[in-house]
């Protein structure tokens, strides 16, 4: 259920991606707790904006990584960087996508951590953080996606990989071996 609300002239409409909401989404928000789905940055001024992982169904126990890109439908006048979470040990890319009909251009984030992330008593999972800086940029929809060459080329979602998902205190090793199996 996309959605959008404009706060002032310039904004960030952040979409959550909500395709996979029986085991959790992705989603960008102005607040570190995931309640504030719209972000208004003034000319000159900036601010930072939180990737949160809601997790629920399969992913409820907690992951060991994440797979995702974010489109930025106007990425012009902003200066935009990403912050892998700490914890994460491998983060390869970046998930902003300044250039959404550009469809295999490599944009997206492969996060990995060394343990299971365990999600807060609301069901999150910081997955990052974008700071972003108004030179003279207009109103931008955030939409939340899969990676652009996804790890699993069938999935139409952000994902959290099935060997990702944290079920029981067996190894990493153990469990991607028995799902390959």
């Amino acid at each position: 259920m996309p959605f959008r609300v404009f706060l002032a002239a310039l904004v960030f409409v952040i979409t959550a991606a909500q395709a996979q909401t029986n085991d959790g989404y992705v989603g960008v928000y102005e607040d570190s707790l995931g309640l504030q789905p719209c972000a208004a940055i003034v000319p000159y001024h900036g601010g930072t904006l939180y990737v949160l992982g809601q997790l629920a169904g399969a992913t409820a126990g907690g992951i060991t990584g994440a797979e995702f890109r974010i489109e930025f439908s106007n990425s012009a006048g902003w200066l935009l960087n990403y912050t892998a979470p700490p914890g994460a040990i491998i983060a390869i890319g970046s998930p902003i996508d300044t250039q959404p009909a550009v469809l295999d251009d490599g944009s997206g984030v492969n996060l990995s951590f060394a343990s299971c992330r365990q999600p807060s008593a609301s069901g999150i999972v910081r997955l990052g953080t974008i700071s972003a800086f108004n030179l003279s940029g207009g109103p931008s929809d955030l939409v939340v996606k899969r990676h652009s060459r996804p790890s699993n080329p069938t999935t139409q979602c952000p994902s959290v990989p099935t060997w990702m998902r944290h079920r029981s205190p067996r190894s990493l090793v153990q469990r991607a071996s028995e799902e390959i199996s």
